[in-house]
């Protein structure tokens, strides 16, 4: 798993405001990764022993220094995966998405987990790839780097937008042109996934299964007979106290128990 992107992910740390140092937060992250690489070559209890502790320790970065990185939430998607907790592993596979969208290695792993699930997939139709084929930089480009990106073709605009009022010829009108065409390509993106991360509340079945509802307790009537597999994706819809109405992929809403998943 080590890779280029390890890289991106400890600059990433140095820059991220928190209590902790630079060094102290690539140690950490270190540590931790060196835990899963442990866990790699090692089988059954003692792997799963050692995988829960990676993704504890890679949660630690998350929690407890709230560091909201892509690449850390796939690290930990990983090490759920190999520890046999497939539906933590979509859980933050999903978060990683949020952010990340367009990284390959990451669109592989979601799929294979909920291949291995027998859960249902979205297929790849002639409008999605002609969307990510139009707007590939929203796929191509994490979350933050689209938004500094955003950002400083606005302020751009602007500037040149000033500096039109007094001096006025054919560059000055291409680069507003430009520069105009840049800030709605990535305001538009920056701002979906702004939509997408605070607004959209998805959640995933993150226990090994749980049973569903026609209603918001246990006197209701179960809504199949047979309990959904952990890591079966929804969208929540309402809460009830300690009951969660969600609407799945496949279209039924339903209620499920508040400690059975957890929100993306």
């Amino acid at each position: 798993m080590v890779n280029f992107r390890l890289f991106i992910l400890l600059l990433s740390l140095c820059f991220i405001t928190v209590p902790l140092q630079a060094q102290e937060k690539q140690e950490l992250f270190s540590q931790a990764q060196a835990t899963f690489n442990q866990g790699v070559s090692q089988q059954d209890a003692q792997k799963r022993r050692t995988m829960l502790k990676a993704a504890g320790q890679f949660l630690s970065l998350v929690q407890d220094q709230g560091i909201d990185n892509g690449y850390l939430y796939y690290n930990i998607g990983n090490a759920y995966y190999e520890a046999g907790e497939k539906g933590q592993a979509i859980l933050y596979y999903r978060k990683a998405e949020r952010l990340i969208p367009g990284y390959n290695d990451l669109q592989y792993n979601l799929t294979r987990v909920r291949e291995d699930l027998h859960l249902p997939q979205t297929g790849q139709t002639w409008w999605s790839s002609l969307v990510k084929g139009m707007f590939f930089w929203h796929f191509m480009l994490d979350y933050s780097t689209r938004s500094i990106a955003f950002m400083l073709t606005f302020t751009l605009f602007w500037l040149l937008l000033i500096v039109s009022i007094f001096y006025r010829n054919i560059f000055l009108i291409v680069g507003q042109s430009l520069t105009l065409l840049a800030v709605l390509s990535l305001g538009t993106s920056y701002f979906w996934s702004g939509y997408q991360l605070h607004r959209v509340q998805s959640g995933v079945i993150t226990t090994q299964e749980a049973q569903s509802y026609k209603g918001p307790g246990f006197s209701y009537e179960e809504f199949f007979e047979q309990p959904l597999p952990g890591g079966t994706e929804f969208r929540l819809l309402d809460q009830q106290g300690s009951w969660w109405k969600v609407k799945l992929k496949s279209g039924e809403e339903l209620w499920l128990q508040e400690q059975s998943s957890s929100v993306i």
